[in-house]
């Protein structure tokens, strides 16, 4: 399923407009971003957790449910810190330290908006060390990390590589949903590179066969 669907989606949109009001400041301003998240949340939500585990933005353990409900309950807002990573580590205290109450999340509903709102602060994270990542990158590769055709590292490769080699990760994300990016070229070098630096054991014609098993259906 790529997306929440009838009265479910409502509700959850709803959720996290309002949370995301509540919140105020900067939250509040980007809640459109927020609302599209939770949009396409069964898509995405795997795979920014995954990067943000990985790049140590959040913690192991860490749910991105209840980041959302510690984003809800604790007095410290974005603004209070310098990047948006110290900002998730003072929720995971407060977590941790049993301040927030996560039970919440046990109602579907409101657990699926939090975890919006978790996903959304993750992609935040993220996107302070990789500025020119966006949420279309996601959800292009996500349905590949749903099916278990990229990793986590291999996303991160890639998203890496495209920063080193100026290149719009966005591109390369088109590429693997099978649109066709403004330079395919650029977009398809990057994805190969990205794939052999997890890898450098891969032959090129294990390589091939790799990229051509992310580019089907």
């Amino acid at each position: 399923m790529l997306g929440l669907i009838g009265s479910a989606i409502s509700a959850v949109v709803s959720g996290v407009t309002s949370a995301c009001s509540a919140i105020g400041g900067f939250i509040a301003k980007a809640a459109p971003i927020a609302v599209e998240i939770a949009k396409c949340l069964p898509v995405v939500r795997d795979i920014i957790t995954a990067i943000g585990k990985i790049l140590e933005i959040i913690s192991g353990d860490t749910k991105p449910e209840n980041l959302g409900a510690a984003m809800q309950q604790c007095d410290k807002k974005p603004e209070d810190f310098e990047t948006t990573k110290e900002y998730i580590k003072y929720l995971e205290e407060e977590i941790k330290a049993g301040r927030v109450d996560c039970s919440v999340n046990e109602d579907k509903t409101i657990s699926t908006a939090n975890a919006a709102l978790g996903a959304f602060i993750t992609l935040e994270g993220v996107k302070e060390q990789y500025d020119q990542i966006d949420l279309s990158f996601f959800k292009d590769v996500g349905p590949k990390f749903n099916d278990g055709k990229l990793n986590a590292q291999e996303v991160k490769s890639i998203i890496e590589t495209a920063d080193k080699n100026g290149v719009n990760p966005q591109e390369v994300g088109k590429y693997i949903a099978g649109e066709k990016p403004e330079n395919i070229d650029s977009a398809k070098s990057t994805l190969q590179e990205a794939i052999k630096a997890t890898d450098p054991s891969l032959s090129d014609q294990d390589l091939n066969a790799k990229i051509k098993d992310v580019l089907q259906d």
